[in-house]
């Protein structure tokens, strides 16, 4: 099993940090069309299990029905449409077991680009 260290080096290896704050990191991902993709990387503990949770804003919550966007989260490729304050969000949470750390750059990249189409098909680019 990758420890959470060794998974951090291993995105900064690929994707440029933007934070680095112990538990939680920030990556700029890019995406199709020379779009960004903002990614939000934390680890901590559930059920007994290390977590490694991903996550993405694609949307203001209140310019959009996410009871709706709610309906499309099983048809996304990962993750699942979540709310988080005044934003709408993809989010991963995967028990990182032995995990190497190439799956975490996989879910990185797999959870922004999902946002990034989300976000690209409601006509923005601010995430």
């Amino acid at each position: 099993m990758a420890t959470w260290r060794e998974i951090v080096d291993h995105i900064g290896r690929h994707h440029r940090l933007d934070r680095d704050g112990g538990t939680e990191i920030a990556v700029t991902v890019p995406t199709d069309g020379g779009r960004n993709q903002r990614v939000l990387v934390t680890h901590h503990e559930a059920l007994g299990a290390d977590i490694l949770e991903v996550r993405s804003a694609f949307a203001d919550a209140a310019r959009f029905d996410a009871d709706a966007l709610l309906g499309e989260s099983l048809d996304l490729p990962i993750g699942a449409i979540a709310r988080h304050g005044t934003r709408l969000l993809v989010v991963d949470k995967t028990p990182m077991g032995d995990m190497p750390a190439a799956v975490a750059v996989f879910l990185v990249e797999a959870v922004a680009h999902t946002a990034d189409r989300l976000e690209q098909r409601m006509g923005q680019d601010r995430y």
